[in-house]
């Protein structure tokens, strides 16, 4: 398993486990990257991973830090997908890389192992 995958699957256990994602925001706007070809939103599982990426990474001390309610994080996916919006699942290292995932790929992953537990 790579490092990317073992992100991407601690990134939907602990949502699920905890109910809830954090991302970086700037002016109460989501940060947007431009990741080649197409536009990327990171999100972590964690609030320890977002402070982490910030002890890190100099560049986003500067960023608030907003936490979803895993149900409102998965209701918003499709409005994603329909911007063509990834989503970048726990980036890590020091380079930060991870995953950068389609939306509705992210939200039928969560689908599946949320249907898988009940």
């Amino acid at each position: 398993m790579t490092v990317s995958s073992a992100q991407y699957h601690q990134f939907v256990e602990q949502a699920i486990r905890h109910g809830e994602v954090f991302t970086f925001t700037e002016g109460g706007e989501y940060l947007i990257y431009k990741v080649h070809d197409h536009e990327v939103i990171p999100f972590w599982s964690s609030r320890a991973r977002v402070d982490t990426t910030q002890q890190m990474h100099e560049k986003y001390r500067k960023y608030g830090i907003s936490q979803l309610a895993l149900d409102r994080f998965l209701r918003w996916l499709p409005n994603m997908a329909e911007e063509h919006i990834c989503i970048g699942v726990n980036w890590s290292g020091k380079n930060l890389t991870g995953y950068d995932l389609p939306a509705n790929d992210v939200l039928a992953r969560f689908e599946r192992e949320l249907h898988a537990e009940a």
